[in-house]
């Protein structure tokens, strides 16, 4: 339960942080986490960028 919780509030505060953003850059990697994060930015209407090179002016 505390468990549950603890990942509920987490969610929360990656949404709080990510309605902030223009765009999320996955890096390369197997994370859950960072999987979670795309698809809560991909419900927000972020871009989601898989490589550096895809982002415009970026260097």
């Amino acid at each position: 339960m505390k468990i549950r919780l603890l990942m509920v509030n987490l969610c929360k505060k990656i949404s709080q942080l990510l309605i902030k953003c223009d765009a999320v850059l996955r890096m390369g990697g197997e994370s859950k986490g960072a999987d979670q994060d795309v698809v809560i930015a991909t419900e927000l209407g972020l871009k989601v960028y898989y490589n550096l090179k895809e982002i415009p002016n970026a260097e």
